[in-house]
């Protein structure tokens, strides 16, 4: 096992700050505050609105029956309110097998 020293964390610390708007922050914070996320999702997709492929990935997402179909969806990018309904998918799909 490799120990790390107070200076080498402090050197990486100074070199890769927290990024509080950042994709990584905000993938993050999906897990320590999920109704926040949810809310600014649903307030950004009321006045951005929605695209064709977001409506298209909406559409893809509600037919999703198996596993590999989510599987394929999971590595495609997605809007946040796409993200949420994916999870709410896996989750369906999760507790009915």
């Amino acid at each position: 096992m490799t120990t790390i020293s107070k200076k080498e964390v402090h050197k990486f610390l100074d070199k890769h700050p927290d990024i509080p708007f950042s994709a990584a922050k905000f993938e993050y914070s999906l897990y320590l505050e999920p109704e926040a996320v949810e809310y600014a999702n649903a307030i950004s997709e009321k006045i951005l609105g929605e695209s064709e492929e977001d409506l298209h990935s909406k559409r893809m997402i509600e037919q999703a029956e198996t596993t590999e179909e989510l599987l394929k969806l999971m590595r495609k990018p997605l809007s946040g309110g796409n993200r949420r309904r994916l999870r709410r998918k896996e989750r369906i799909c999760q507790y009915s097998e």
